[in-house]
């Protein structure tokens, strides 16, 4: 399907990053205040990543990843408010920030893709 005006894209751009940011933000609630024993083993178990000097717990990663997919999220809707009042979206600069926001996009997709395949195996206890 063509897009005749950018901003449908932009609603469409808009929707998909509200509803990424909102499910991070859920999981990572879920995340910090459920009281479930695989969790809290989680917190426990420490790896061979090094955080200033302190190996850091797969808990600890895993919160890591889901604050940093929050705060891009967060970043890309903010863009995509202010994006669409200052630039043309078929404009030159417009397709470079169109183009910078759907690898952004993109970026977020998987790393949430990742986080909650780690959050899943956590939870169900599969190694």
């Amino acid at each position: 399907m063509l897009y005749k005006n950018g901003s449908t894209i932009q609603t469409s751009i808009l929707n998909v990053v509200g509803i990424l940011l909102g499910f991070t933000i859920s999981i990572l609630a879920i995340f910090i205040t459920g009281n479930i024993k695989s969790i809290d083993e989680a917190k426990e178990y420490k790896t061979n990543i090094k955080l200033h000097n302190k190996e850091i717990s797969l808990y600890t990663i895993i919160v890591i990843g889901l604050i940093y997919i929050a705060i891009i999220n967060a970043i890309l809707l903010i863009m995509n408010i202010i994006i669409p009042v200052f630039f043309e979206i078929f404009s030159f600069t417009g397709r470079i920030l169109f183009s910078i926001n759907i690898f952004l996009l993109l970026h977020s997709i998987i790393s949430l893709i990742t986080v909650v395949k780690d959050f899943y195996f956590i939870v169900t206890k599969n190694r």
